[in-house]
């Protein structure tokens, strides 16, 4: 879909993505899902519910290099990449914020008729944080590669997908990628983190194979962590040229995800 056509559909979209978001609450409710991540959280670091429950809210001031990102014009690649690596309250924050609304099974279903329609199976979750989305990629037929620099997350996910049976090749940064190759690379709420996001989408889509997708979906505003060079993506048009400088065309909208598609040729 073109973003013109978006721009006339939006109403339509809207009332559906409302409809998309009602029934990823009832899941949640229905299989009780904060209740099982809690008690799973805390079965992985053997603290109580109710520890696990309170680090959950603790936000990521606690960190000990919280406080680069409060002078954003001296931040460093490597400063901002050691903060991800070492993090540990993302271990409770991820999983149980998640849970609370199935926000991984809302992906997926937003997610689907592109997949479906550009064939996607092999898919990379980029920036995949304790593995959410990884397993309800993964229950929905999917074969799935996760990457992520974070220490603590990335041990938690592959316990969870051991634990599982499930078979997915994991990544630790984006060196290891080199030369790999997936029909779809998604990463979400990730590419408002990144120091040099030029350079980073311009490695991610040379994993995507000709044809394939690459599908984000961001918020760039809101200040904290996510990091003020990035601002500017928050303009379509902006991101939109991101994209196009590394041979990926657009293909489609739907609320704030963006897919986007390989071109023949593309880098």
């Amino acid at each position: 879909m073109k973003s013109w056509q978006y721009e006339l559909m939006r109403p339509m979209l809207s009332w559906r993505n409302k409809i998309y978001k009602k029934w990823a609450e009832d899941e949640s409710r229905r299989l009780n899902l904060y209740q099982e991540t809690l008690k799973e959280v805390s079965e992985y670091t053997g603290e109580p519910l109710e520890t696990v429950r309170k680090k959950h809210h603790m936000g990521p001031r606690k960190e000990p290099t919280f406080a680069i990102f409060q002078q954003q014009d001296r931040l460093t690649v490597s400063a901002v990449e050691n903060f991800y690596r070492e993090a540990t309250y993302y271990l409770y924050e991820l999983p149980l914020w998640n849970a609370e609304k199935a926000r991984p099974q809302y992906l997926c279903r937003i997610m689907r008729p592109y997949l479906d329609k550009f064939r996607c199976r092999e898919v990379l979750d980029f920036g995949g944080g304790t593995g959410d989305l990884c397993l309800a990629l993964a229950a929905s037929g999917r074969q799935v590669a996760y990457c992520d620099i974070g220490k603590e997350v990335s041990d938690f996910a592959r316990w969870r997908f051991q634990r599982r049976g499930l078979d997915v090749k994991m990544y630790d940064a984006l060196d290891g990628l080199s030369g790999e190759t997936f029909d779809a690379v998604i990463s979400f709420d990730c590419f408002e983190h990144i120091k040099d996001l030029p350079a980073v989408v311009n490695r991610l889509s040379r994993c995507v194979r000709t044809g394939g997708l690459l599908i984000s979906g961001d918020a760039f505003e809101g200040g904290g962590l996510h990091l003020e060079e990035n601002f500017q993506y928050h303009n379509a048009d902006a991101f939109d040229r991101l994209m196009q400088a590394n041979g990926l065309s657009f293909v489609g909208r739907f609320a704030q995800f963006v897919f986007y598609r390989k071109d023949p040729g593309g880098k």
